[in-house]
């Protein structure tokens, strides 16, 4: 589990878009697992990593729709990437699988849609998992619940976000500021030896 944190335009999420190869470097390479992403094709891509924005993109249907999107995905497997999500409980209140979803989840707060939008990458069973300020709408007790989720998927998953406690369990986080990486470490090593992740961590508790 990698976390990658810095403030806004720091290069957070264009580091995302190389990795799922929506930019392509001008120098050095990407790899991912061993071989250089130009070597896949875009399909290799799109079945290797999911990709969960900031803002959720919901569409009118049902949950189930929603979270299968394209793919004949069964339920019980539907069912275990919301209870990973922490999204489960509020669908059941809604009515289940077949509850419906307005255009953009307009029926739903921004936490839940956020959620859901989770709960969809987690049914894939992608190899990677990227979570792009993806926890930014959940309160301190969801976000840690769910990211503990994500760890016990057995896949490898990047956390990308502004606040070091979205980040903090990761094995490794990566410290960016004007679109270089300035350090990198495990959270505890990164309060002792980085300014800049001691200031985002302090403001975050203050």
């Amino acid at each position: 589990m990698l976390g990658i944190v810095g403030g806004t335009g720091s290069g957070k999420s264009t580091i995302a878009r190389l990795i799922r190869h929506a930019y392509t470097s001008d120098t050095g390479k990407v790899m991912i697992f061993g071989k250089d992403i130009n070597d896949y094709g875009k399909d290799d891509i799109t079945s290797l990593i999911s990709n969960v924005p900031q803002k959720p993109w919901l569409f009118s249907g049902s949950i189930r729709e929603n979270i299968s999107v394209k793919k004949d995905i069964e339920d019980e497997k539907i069912i275990r990437a919301l209870k990973a999500a922490c999204a489960y409980d509020f669908v059941e209140k809604k009515g289940g699988l077949d509850a419906r979803v307005k255009a953009r989840g307009a029926n739903f707060s921004g936490g839940q849609r956020q959620r859901l939008t989770i709960a969809r990458a987690i049914a894939r069973e992608s190899a990677i998992f990227i979570f792009d300020d993806s926890t930014s709408a959940l309160d301190a007790v969801t976000e840690r619940e769910v990211i503990a989720n994500i760890r016990n998927l057995g896949a490898t998953a990047i956390i990308i976000s502004q606040r070091c406690s979205s980040v903090k369990s990761c094995d490794d986080i990566l410290v960016m500021d004007g679109g270089w990486c300035i350090g990198s470490g495990t959270h505890e090593e990164l309060l002792r030896t980085n300014d800049v992740y001691r200031e985002i961590y302090e403001v975050g508790i203050s």
